[in-house]
């Protein structure tokens, strides 16, 4: 891992000062020997016959010394059967490492530790120490500081932030907890800064921004952390590195984050991170991977995600992007993971997806996504890996929406229904009445339903229908772990004109689906009750002399219109020759 590379660098770097030569005395001082001889009794490390004379000349145990044999400058408390680490550890005044990795028994450091201003590393990585002395800040020559996989709790001392020498400091997978302190922004030497797995709370200090350029690695990941991600860290213009996974952040993405140039990592997946993914981040020049799945982003995916050569893993899976998925993508080259199920997604989706030559997997599943094009489903299905059926799962539109049964004041919507038809859903019905606006009308109730009656229906208008698809999310089920609702796109539109009613003595039938059924409906509305045991004979009569009645009052009207015209005309003809006269 990057993390590691980057932690071993620092080590060696920190430990080039332990192999120095220059010498100071011919042999160890006898307090620096009896102060030894304390600590082996106090450790309960048995010294035998090989504790005599010289400690580096005989080679003392649990001892390395420089190669003039004059200090000693690393103990190592390996073997230590006790659990305290004694306070004649700060008599050792050459003491460059303390180490007692990778395990030891020791639970406490004493605060004699300050002493030591000389030391640079100490290094008790998997060990029982439950607390940080806050003197550990008074060995102001530290470089090295790891105690991660220990038993830490307690806070971290804001004194640590007087190391000005100090690169790393490793303090992962403890069970430290309160605040970070504002004080660790004057680690001016610092590149590497791990607090991921413990239990730490508020809000991530500013002070971490800025000052500290020589930064590469912040990892804050799976603590308690809450409050927005400071934009100062877009300062931080050397870092690689930045995981701030599993918190509770909120707020913004800043878009400062797009100022650093050598990020190759941004890790801040399961937050409850909102708004919009800026496009700034696109001018992450050297970024890999991109983690911002878990949240609840909305928008859509900037397009300018597709000018990223670098990126080879990018995760916005489980949020509420919208949009479709830009066909920009096709340009990445280098992209071996595309993670994006669980979201608003929408549309078709784009051909030039096929384009990608390093694409290992792609997860589309749980949105609102299609394709007609048969070469581009069969990729999608053998990048989906364990997915592999992801069109099994899109919120996508109906198809063949008709209407049929139509009256004066109702019509019947029929439709085939999508293949998801698990999770709670149903489907929504849009109205237009006369080239107005598309309204909601009214809803299925699940995803199987194939139809619905649209009632209370003008007579002879003009209307419009067109389906909607959603689908509910609540959150509770792992594999739909963020509460939303997925639209699809609309159906195709299916237009009707409601028979006419009887006014007047007159009616009309409707432009589509009109059946002789709507106008035996239509003679019965103006007859008394007494019509219904009239015998087929009557009824057929009554509707033929309806029509005729029907016909003379059209050619009436039709007299009507062209009398009216004839008179129009002669008055403007009189009008006329006023104003020649004039």
């Amino acid at each position: 891992m990057r993390i590691n590379t980057l932690a071993k660098t620092v080590l060696a770097f920190s430990a080039l000062s332990l192999v120095a030569t220059t010498a100071v005395q011919a042999q160890v001082s006898e307090k620096e020997k009896d102060a030894l001889l304390k600590i082996y009794d106090a450790l309960e490390i048995d010294t035998g016959d090989w504790a005599v004379g010289d400690p580096c000349e005989n080679k003392w145990h649990n001892i390395h010394c420089n190669k003039e044999k004059s200090e000693i400058r690393v103990f190592d408390v390996y073997h230590a059967h006790k659990k305290e680490l004694p306070a004649e550890i700060g008599d050792l005044k050459d003491l460059r490492m303390i180490t007692g990795w990778p395990s030891s028994l020791i639970t406490k450091l004493p605060k004699e530790i300050k002493n030591l201003k000389k030391l640079e590393v100490l290094a008790f990585g998997n060990s029982r120490i439950k607390e940080i002395p806050k003197e550990l800040g008074e060995a102001d020559n530290l470089k090295f500081i790891n105690l991660s996989h220990s038993k830490l709790t307690g806070t971290i001392p804001k004194e640590l932030g007087n190391l000005k020498n100090l690169h790393y400091l490793g303090l992962y997978q403890n069970n430290l907890t309160g605040e970070i302190p504002k004080e660790l922004g004057g680690l001016e030497s610092i590149i590497y800064l791990d607090f991921g797995r413990n239990k730490l709370t508020g809000e991530i200090p500013k002070e971490l921004g800025g000052d500290l350029r020589y930064l590469k690695l912040i990892s804050l990941s799976q603590n308690r952390l809450k409050g927005k991600i400071p934009k100062e860290l877009g300062d931080l213009d050397q870092l690689r590195v930045l995981n701030l996974n599993y918190n509770e952040l909120e707020g913004e993405i800043p878009k400062e984050l797009g100022n650093l140039k050598h990020l190759e990592d941004l890790l801040l997946w399961r937050n409850n991170l909102t708004g919009k993914i800026p496009k700034e981040l696109s001018n992450l020049s050297n970024i890999e991977q991109i983690q911002l799945g878990r949240n609840k982003l909305e928008g859509e995916i900037p397009k300018e995600f597709g000018n990223i050569s670098s990126l080879r893993h990018l995760a916005l899976y489980a949020n509420k992007l919208t949009g479709e998925i830009p066909k920009e993508f096709g340009e990445l080259d280098n992209l071996t993971w595309l993670h994006v199920f669980s979201n608003k997604l929408e549309g078709e989706i784009p051909s030039d997806l096929q384009d990608m030559e390093s694409i290992e997997k792609i997860e589309l599943t749980d949105n609102a996504l299609f394709t007609d094009n048969t070469d581009l489903d069969n990729f999608l299905d053998d990048k989906g890996g364990k997915n592999s059926n992801w069109s099994k799962t899109q919120t996508i539109a109906v198809t063949d929406l008709e209407a049929s049964e139509t009256t004066e004041d109702s019509t019947k919507l029929e439709w085939d229904t999508i293949e998801f038809t698990e999770g709670e859903g149903n489907y929504t019905v849009f109205i237009q009445e006369d080239d107005g606006e598309y309204e909601e009308y009214n809803s299925t109730d699940t995803k199987e339903d194939n139809n619905l009656t649209v009632e209370d229906l003008e007579s002879d208008t003009d209307y419009c229908f067109k389906v909607r698809t959603q689908t509910y999310y609540d959150g509770t089920t792992e594999h739909w772990s963020n509460e939303r609702t997925v639209y699809s796109h609309f159906s195709n539109e299916v237009c009707i004109t409601t028979n006419g009613g009887m006014m007047g003595g007159m009616g009309n039938n409707s432009s589509q689906n009109s059946s002789d059924s709507g106008s035996d409906e239509g003679s019965s509305s103006s007859d008394n009750s007494s019509s219904n045991n009239r015998s087929t004979d009557d009824a057929q009569d009554t509707v033929s002399d309806m029509i005729d009645d029907a016909q003379n009052a059209m050619n009436e009207a039709k007299e009507q219109a062209e009398s009216m015209k004839n008179e129009a005309q002669s008055q403007i003809e009189v009008e006329q020759t006023q104003t020649s006269s004039i």
